[in-house]
């Protein structure tokens, strides 16, 4: 059965699907499915046959990371960050030196940039109001619903809209716009409501993005694959050869190593981008108020979690602990004289247990409603799977302190809750944490022959998840160094010229490395701990052994498992042992 023909001036090729009947809904006949393509592939004409793959968007999901100040209520509007002027002064241009190119009189006129993605909310009034000929998304087409070039289908998602902000939002009530906003854009829909788009219907849309006439291709989806040779990095390559840059998403894979780049940003030529913190968060909390004792309601912000039933609820705060500085607030079964929490709003402070072993232990005193405060700039997403719980938020540090406080002095504090569906939202710009964190550098282990940072258990995240949990981050570093023969050869030869341990001088530069550049990315070079296991283990003995333990300041602790400098205690391991005898020609 054939799902779509393309015929481009770069890109001729048919999908289609291998079944066993030709009805349009017939499930796929894997069981002759290489032998069908093997005879398609016997027709004349035919140069390649790929398989059909679904491709994802990048992960959007927000990570409430911004610092807040207690006036937040009076941002409701993005202020102009230099008095006034007209010059851009919105953080991330000037992260990116986008402002550099506004003051230049560089505004995108007369480009047009393709946006392939889950369509646009053109009716926004921040991306022009409408669809078509004069107005800012004037083409495209609709790979979803349909061949409807005239008006593609609206974003039910709102991942292209907030990619076409990016790009091109023009004049609004909060005070910013876009990169280029005088340019024209095209939206190419390949995602519904589901989250995938086949490869053929990306495929496609590239090759019509080009036929249009766009000037920039943008796409922010990808696949786990790396192959240049796939359809998508080919039809990018085709188009970045016609002198047409196609800037794609490098994928939200990092964390699986280098190698984990998506496709087709991997086609030849194409512009693979990542990703890098703002340093202003914009966040938009609900808006409700509190009153302490006969005073006057006081706006403040907050965010809602899972669940989320805030809905006209109106009750006294009770602090679990009226210490601010605590760190393991209700990690423990609340004390006997607790009073019945059930007609109150309990307020705990994030750290060191979960969120739902502190929902629990309210719980088991009545607790129905919970106020969490950071215990760190920011806000940051709460839920709670206990029955009991109908509702959880949370407050940043301040506000919740400020609270404490005013109960340590004997006030009462009434929170008066709204609707977070149907509340106000204000908008706040928050600096991100700027305190350097420490840094945990990992050595994989493996007998000094094999092991790669790139192995899916020596994934880092977890650990840095929890010391977020923890209300104690850190930054996690790991590294590759070279192995086996080409890490720890030991010959007479070798020896002579001082060139053996190549893998410890690999981990030693990494260190150096570190040192030079951690503060770039908020860590803090005196606050390295460096942590190995096994052969990882070993390694960290000699460094601490190494050049008659020297202290070159690349590490100010230490962490050893299952390994020390004399290698396996176990016989005939000499893959262990053997860098003991090149440890003076490090």
């Amino acid at each position: 059965m054939v799902r779509s023909n393309i015929f481009l001036s770069l890109l001729a090729a048919a999908s289609t699907v291998v079944s066993a009947a030709p009805q349009p809904q017939t499930i796929p006949d894997l069981d002759t499915a290489e032998e069908k393509a093997t005879e398609l592939g016997k027709m004349a004409g035919v140069r390649s046959i790929r398989t059909l793959k679904e491709y994802h968007r990048p992960d959007d999901k927000v990570i409430w990371t911004g610092n807040s100040g207690r006036e937040y209520h009076k941002s409701r509007k993005r202020d102009k960050q230099d008095g006034g002027r007209d010059h851009d002064a919105f953080t991330p241009h000037l992260m990116t030196q986008v402002d550099m190119l506004r003051d230049a009189g560089y505004t995108g006129k007369v480009f047009k940039i393709a946006v392939i993605d889950t369509g646009i909310d053109f009716k926004h009034p921040a991306l022009g109001g409408c669809f078509g000929k004069g107005c800012l998304v004037s083409y495209g087409h609709d790979y979803v619903e349909g061949d409807n070039v005239e008006e593609p289908t609206m974003d039910c998602d709102g991942h292209g809209t907030h990619v076409a902000g990016t790009i091109a939002a023009q004049s609004n009530p909060l005070g910013f716009t876009g990169v280029a906003p005088d340019v024209t854009l095209g939206s190419y829909k390949v995602f519904g409501c589901n989250g995938t788009a086949p490869s053929d219907a990306i495929a496609a849309a590239f090759a019509q993005a080009f036929e249009d006439g766009s000037d920039i291709i943008s796409a922010s989806l990808g696949g786990d694959q790396g192959w240049s040779q796939e359809e998508g990095s080919v039809i990018v390559q085709r188009i970045v050869e016609q002198g047409v840059p196609c800037v794609i998403a490098a994928g939200n894979s990092g964390a699986s190593g280098l190698f984990f780049a998506s496709g087709p940003a991997d086609g030849i030529g194409s512009t693979a981008v990542a990703s890098f913190d703002n340093l202003v968060i914009p966040q938009l909390l609900t808006e409700s108020t509190y009153s302490i004792d006969d005073d006057g309601e006081v706006d403040f912000g907050w965010h809602e979690g899972a669940p989320a039933a805030w809905a006209d609820v109106e009750l006294p705060l009770y602090a679990t602990s009226l210490d601010t500085e605590v760190f393991d607030d209700a990690c423990d079964p609340l004390p006997s004289d607790t009073p019945d929490l059930n007609n109150h709003i309990v307020l705990i402070r994030r750290g060191t247990c979960t969120y739902d072993e502190k929902a629990a232990n309210a719980a088991d005193k009545g607790a129905k409603y919970i106020m969490f405060y950071n215990n760190v700039p920011g806000i940051e997403d709460v839920s709670s799977a206990h029955a009991r719980i109908l509702a959880v938020a949370m407050t940043t540090a301040e506000e919740g302190e400020y609270w404490v406080q005013a109960l340590a002095a004997g006030s009462k504090v009434t929170l008066h809750m709204t609707d977070p569906i149907e509340s106000d939202a204000v908008l706040e710009h928050g600096r991100q944490l700027r305190h350097p964190l420490p840094v945990l550098v990992w050595i994989f282990g493996g007998g000094l022959y094999t092991g790669s940072i790139a192995d899916p258990q020596y994934n880092l995240s977890g650990i840095v998840k929890v010391s977020q949990d923890m209300g104690q981050p850190v930054i996690a570093v790991a590294m590759n160094y070279r192995l086996n023969m080409y890490g720890f050869l030991q010959t007479p030869q070798l020896l002579a010229e001082g060139s053996s341990n190549a893998g410890l001088l690999d981990q030693r530069l990494a260190l150096r490395w570190i040192q030079e550049n951690m503060a770039a990315f908020g860590g803090d070079p005196d606050r390295v701990v460096i942590w190995g296991e096994s052969a990882g283990a070993q390694s960290i003995a000699y460094h601490l052994f190494s050049y008659e333990g020297r202290d070159d300041g690349l590490y100010r602790g230490a962490i050893m498992e299952s390994g020390g400098p004399t290698g396996a205690q176990v016989q005939n391991l000499p893959y262990y042992t053997v860098p003991v005898e090149n440890l003076t020609r490090s």
